[in-house]
């Protein structure tokens, strides 16, 4: 797992081994439950390949007087990116305090979960078949 904290201005790019991230401001807005939530844009580039917008965001609940912060994440084959944001300021210049975590090969946990399960339900279903029965004579 590689993990990082950056602290950027709105339009300035940071890495973490193969993305590039760029944050692309934010938007603050109210809701009638009664959250403000501050939701902001990264960029995501694999090199010169863009990939996708992600969206972190802050949701500051008015009742309780508590916040939440509700991460974005990428997933891919090979790796998946989470991206929180910690922080946000908007004067004098609007800023984002970000955390970044690339888990690599996560997704492999839920592929060998997956065939764990297959192989469980196959010798349930299968336990009173001849196909598992071994020849009591040897």
């Amino acid at each position: 797992q590689t993990e990082q904290q950056v602290t950027v201005s709105s339009g300035e790019s940071f890495y973490i081994a193969p993305y590039t991230l760029e944050f692309n401001g934010s938007v603050a807005f109210n809701l009638p439950d009664g959250r403000n939530i501050i939701r902001t844009v990264i960029k995501v580039y694999d090199g010169k390949k863009f990939l996708g917008e992600l969206y972190p965001r802050r949701d500051f609940y008015q009742d309780a007087q508590q916040i939440v912060a509700v991460p974005a994440i990428k997933n891919t084959w090979l790796d998946d990116l989470y991206i929180v944001l910690l922080d946000w300021q908007n004067s004098p210049a609007e800023k984002g305090t970000f955390r970044v975590y690339r888990n690599p090969l996560a997704i492999w946990l839920w592929v060998g979960s997956l065939v764990f399960l297959v192989g469980t339900l196959f010798l349930v279903l299968y336990k009173n078949s001849t196909f598992l029965e071994m020849d009591e004579s040897t």
